[in-house]
């Protein structure tokens, strides 16, 4: 989860009355090194 919600929280205090979506595409393509990686998806996912 850290890891999918890095940015956001990074930038939320600027982001002040938006509205964040959070779909399957965006955290495949957020996590796609993790999930390519056999070795560190067995232990992170």
């Amino acid at each position: 989860m850290e890891k999918l919600l890095d940015d956001i929280s990074f930038d939320a205090p600027d982001m002040k009355n938006k509205e964040i979506k959070i779909d399957a595409k965006n955290v495949e393509k957020k996590l796609e090194d993790i999930i390519e990686d056999d070795d560190l998806s067995r232990y992170i996912l």
